[in-house]
């Protein structure tokens, strides 16, 4: 008979789902939702997944950013404002190859610092590597990244290539139609002084939290 091991108190899960008779003898029925099996135990796990969506920048571009064709471009941004507070658990960003990019990619949360990227919030992706992604433009998922942010606050979401390559490289999809909030922006390093895109250009992204 298998052992089963209850981890009930810290994750504040429900022991029993109901109570049933069989043959005379009473038997639980236990909810096993988000639990696991780990060395022939059963234990419980926290469950869940990266999934809900929060902030975004939806709109349809019409124009695109190089990532990673010139070093002054290994890094580049684009803002967002929260309209909640969340921890960033994956972010989606629509995304292009041209030629054939071999660059590893990653993607972090900065807080905003007069307008520019400031400092790094938590801790940045798993890279994704650039020769993965088609020629077309598509939603590419950045995970294992962990960044807490705070309700009504602007951030930076900065993606970064290893490498340069003036005939291999990403576009980042962006659009005109944004507001003058819109900014993007450039680095060769990342620490800034960043440049500036102008305003009016949101990049195409999506925030998701647990």
């Amino acid at each position: 008979m298998r052992k089963l091991i209850l981890i009930w108190a810290a994750l504040a899960l429900p022991l029993f789902a109901d109570i049933d008779e069989i043959g005379g003898i009473a038997t639980s029925t236990l909810d096993l939702t988000g639990y696991s099996e780990i060395g022939g135990q059963t234990i419980a796990s926290a469950g869940g997944g990266c999934s809900t969506a929060q902030d975004s920048e939806e709109n349809t571009g019409t124009s695109q950013g190089n990532v990673g064709s010139h070093s002054f471009y290994q890094y580049r941004a684009g803002n967002i404002d929260t309209t909640s507070a969340y921890t960033v658990c994956k972010v989606e960003l629509s995304l292009k190859s041209v030629g054939s990019p071999t660059q590893d990619l990653t993607v972090s949360i900065y807080d905003d610092s007069s307008g520019e990227p400031g400092s790094l919030v938590g801790t940045a992706s798993d890279a994704v590597d650039a020769s993965t992604i088609g020629s077309t433009f598509e939603w590419v998922e950045f995970t294992g990244i962990s960044a807490v942010l705070s309700d009504a606050t602007t951030y930076w979401v900065v993606i970064h290539a290893d490498a340069a390559d003036s005939g291999n490289y990403v576009h980042w999809e962006y659009t005109n139609g944004g507001d003058a909030s819109d900014r993007l922006a450039y680095d060769a390093n990342g620490v800034g002084p960043w440049s500036s895109d102008g305003s009016n250009l949101p990049f195409r992204l999506r925030l998701y939290s647990n």
